[in-house]
């Protein structure tokens, strides 16, 4: 879960990244910049929960 939470985190960043560049260029406004921010607010409000909650695995192989 934590690799989940990680990448749905970054790629909401570059999500919100690209509807910040989208609306700040000039054209006439549609829903789409409306669309991507609502999709990258949403992938960082589930990934963050599910990096920072779920701690890392530490695997060992031999004995101990």
């Amino acid at each position: 879960m934590r690799e989940i939470g990680i990448g749905a985190t970054f790629a909401g960043l570059v999500v919100l990244a690209v509807a910040g560049i989208a609306a700040a260029t000039p054209g006439p406004r549609d829903t789409g910049v409306i669309g991507l921010l609502a999709t990258g607010g949403t992938a960082i409000g589930v990934g963050l929960p599910l990096w920072l909650l779920n701690p890392s695995t530490r695997v060992s192989f031999g004995a101990p």
